[in-house]
C-alpha cells in the first residue's frame, strides 16, 4: 500500500505540476495575444491621430471584457502616458514602472506581489512597420486560475486517499479519470499556442476540471470574438475612411473671391463622415450664394443626403431670383426623392456685391448672427421657415411659411452662419455651449479697435469651442461660414 501511495502521489504531483505550468503558460500566451492586439490597434489610432477619449475607450473596453486584466497603460516613446485604464487624469504624465524591470519591451512577463495576489507585468512595443511609436504596459492576475487549481488539488487529494483503500484497480481507474481531462486541457493549450482559437474543450470530468475547461473555453471564445471584431472594425473603418475622403472632395476646395466681402469657412465631422454642409459659389454676375445645412442623423446615410443636397442647391440657385425661391424649388425636389423620416435644416444667404445687399432665408435652421459695425449691435436673424424634406407642414404649404430678410451691408459689418454642432457642444458636466455664449464671444472679438479677419475669427472660435469641451467627445458636426464686409475688394 505504501508503494501504491508513493506511485499515486508521485503521479499526482507530476500531473499537477505539469498542469500548473501549462495553464499559467496559457494565461501568459493569452495575455500576450491580447497585448499584441491592443498594440496593433493603438498603432492605428496613433497614425490616425485619434483623440485621448478614443484611446481611453479602447483600453477600458479590453479591461472590462477580460477579467484577468487589471490595468492597461499606453505610453509614447518618451514615457508619457497616452491612455490609462484606471484614471484618464493620468494622461500626459510620466509612467512609473511597477517593478524594477528596466525600461522598454520585455521578452517575458515580470512577477511581483505576495500572498494570494501575485500580479504579472508585461511591456510590449507598439510598432508601425519597423519603427516603435510607443509601449503598451499590461498588468494581469492569475488569482482566478490559482484558486481553481488549488480547489482541484484539494478535492483530488481527498478522492485519491479514499480510493487507495479499494486497491490498485481503483487507483488505476480513478487516476485515469483525473488524468484524461488534464491531458485534454494540456492538448488544447498546445493547439491554442499554435493559433487554434475555435476548437473548444469538452465540458466533462470533475467539477474543478469542468470549471477550468469552461473558463478556458470562455477566454478563448472572447479572444476569438475580439479578433473577428477587430478585423470587421478595421474593414469598416477603411470603407468609412474612403467615404470621408470622397465627402471632403465635395466641399469647396477654394472659396470664391467676392468683391467687398471677406469669407472663411470651417467643417469638422463628429465621426469619419458627417451630415453637415457648407458651400459658397457664384450664381451669376456679382451674385453669390452662401449655404450652411444640417442633415438629420449622422454617419454614411446623412453624408449621402448631404452630397445630393449640394448638387440640388447649385442647380436651382442658378435660375432662382432669390434665396426663398431657391429653397422652395429644392424642397419640392427633396420631398419627392429623399428617404422618409429624414429632413434638412438650411440657412441660405444670397449676396449681391454690386449693391451690398444680403438676402437671407432659413429652412428651420439656427439664426444668422449679424454684427453691425456702426452701432456695435449683434442681431439674430432667423426668418420663419420649415425644414426641407418634410411632406406635411401643419396644414400649410412650405412656401407659405417661408420668408426672406434683406439687409444692406455696410463696411465692417460681419455675420456668421453655423450649425448646432457649435451651440450644442458640451463640457465634462454635459452643459451646452449655447447661443448666448456664442453671441458674447463674437461681440467681444468684433468690438475691438482693429476688427479681425474672418480667418482669425474662425481660429479663435475653434479654440474657444475646444477649450470649452476639453476632452469631451464631439457629439455633432461643427460647420460655419464667417463673412465681413470690406471697403474695397481684397
Amino acid at each position: 500500500m505504501l508503494i501504491v501511495s508513493l506511485i499515486v502521489g508521485s503521479a499526482f504531483y507530476y500531473v499537477d505540476s505539469r498542469t500548473r505550468r501549462e495553464v499559467y503558460s496559457h494565461l501568459d500566451e493569452t495575455v500576450y495575444a491580447l497585448a499584441r492586439t491592443i498594440a496593433d490597434q493603438a498603432a492605428g489610432y496613433i497614425i490616425n491621430r485619434r483623440s485621448d477619449v478614443e484611446f481611453d475607450e479602447l483600453i477600458v473596453s479590453y479591461v472590462r471584457s477580460n477579467a484577468m486584466l487589471k490595468q492597461i497603460v499606453l505610453t509614447d516613446n518618451s514615457g508619457l502616458i497616452l491612455a490609462h485604464s484606471d484614471d484618464i487624469k493620468n494622461i500626459r504624465k510620466p509612467y512609473e514602472y511597477p517593478v524594477e524591470s528596466g525600461v522598454g519591451p520585455q521578452l517575458y512577463p515580470q512577477r511581483y506581489g505576495s500572498g494570494d495576489e501575485v500580479l504579472n507585468f508585461w511591456t510590449l512595443s507598439i510598432q508601425v512597420g519597423e519603427h516603435s511609436v510607443g509601449l503598451v504596459h499590461v498588468t494581469y492576475t492569475s488569482s482566478h486560475l490559482q484558486s481553481l487549481l488549488s480547489q482541484g488539488r484539494r478535492t483530488a487529494l481527498l478522492v485519491t486517499a479514499a480510493l487507495l483503500c479499494i486497491g490498485i484497480l481503483g487507483v488505476y481507474l480513478l487516476s485515469n479519470y483525473f488524468v484524461r481531462p488534464i491531458v485534454r486541457i494540456t492538448d488544447r493549450v498546445r493547439r491554442f499556442s499554435s493559433g487554434d482559437l475555435e476548437t473548444e474543450l469538452p465540458l466533462e470530468g470533475a467539477d474543478e476540471f469542468f470549471e477550468i475547461s469552461r473558463a478556458l473555453n470562455d477566454m478563448m471564445t472572447r479572444l476569438s470574438r475580439d479578433r473577428r471584431n477587430v478585423i470587421e472594425r478595421e474593414k469598416m473603418a477603411k470603407e468609412i475612411e474612403v467615404a470621408a475622403q470622397i465627402q471632403k472632395t465635395l466641399l469647396p476646395r477654394d472659396l470664391p473671391r467676392i468683391q467687398g466681402l471677406e469669407i472663411d469657412a470651417f467643417y469638422r465631422a463628429a465621426s469619419m463622415v458627417g451630415g453637415d454642409l457648407y458651400d459658397v459659389f457664384e450664381t451669376g454676375p456679382d451674385r453669390f450664394c452662401l449655404v450652411v445645412a444640417d442633415v438629420s442623423g449622422k454617419g454614411v446615410p446623412a453624408s449621402l443626403v448631404m452630397s445630393m443636397l449640394r448638387t440640388v442647391i447649385q442647380i436651382y440657385a442658378a435660375d432662382a431670383s432669390s434665396a426663398r425661391e431657391t429653397l422652395i424649388k429644392v424642397n419640392e425636389y427633396l420631398v419627392r426623392n429623399m428617404p422618409a423620416g429624414m429632413f434638412i435644416t438650411v440657412l441660405m444667404a444670397i449676396y449681391e456685391s454690386r449693391d451690398r445687399k444680403l438676402h437671407v432665408a432659413s429652412a428651420g435652421h439656427n439664426a444668422l448672427l449679424y454684427y453691425k459695425a456702426e452701432s456695435r449691435e449683434l442681431l439674430k436673424l432667423n426668418p420663419p421657415g420649415m425644414p426641407l424634406g418634410v411632406d406635411v407642414t401643419l396644414n400649410a404649404k412650405f412656401s407659405e411659411g417661408l420668408e426672406e430678410a434683406i439687409i444692406d451691408m455696410e463696411p465692417g459689418d460681419c455675420f456668421i452662419m453655423y450649425t448646432d454642432g457649435i451651440t450644442e457642444s458640451v463640457d465634462r458636466d454635459r452643459k451646452q455651449y449655447g447661443l448666448d455664449r456664442l453671441s458674447g464671444f463674437l461681440s467681444n472679438v468684433l468690438e475691438g479697435k482693429d476688427p479681425p479677419t474672418p480667418q482669425r475669427i474662425s481660429e479663435s472660435l475653434i479654440k474657444e469651442i475646444d477649450d470649452f469641451s476639453g476632452f469631451t467627445k464631439q457629439n455633432d458636426d461643427i460647420t460655419f461660414i464667417v463673412a465681413r464686409a470690406t471697403l474695397t475688394d481684397r
